[in-house]
């Protein structure tokens, strides 16, 4: 059974490693939004997948 929530640890391991620093980053600016439950900070798998999948592609630079 996958799980509806996952903890900040998880979510910046499942978001290629990003730091905590970067993830708290995007919360502030509502680029990703937690969930309280319990008095601990979750996201919700879909939203963490909706997150990704907006993210811009990775293009290699041009040559000058």
């Amino acid at each position: 059974m996958e799980p509806e929530f996952i903890d900040k640890n998880t979510t910046c391991l499942v978001l290629g490693g990003i730091s905590h620093d970067r993830l708290e980053s995007l919360m502030r600016a509502g680029e990703i939004v937690p969930k309280m439950i319990g008095g601990r900070v979750v996201f919700p798998l879909a939203e963490v997948r909706r997150f990704a999948r907006e993210c811009p592609s990775w293009e290699p630079r041009r040559r000058r």
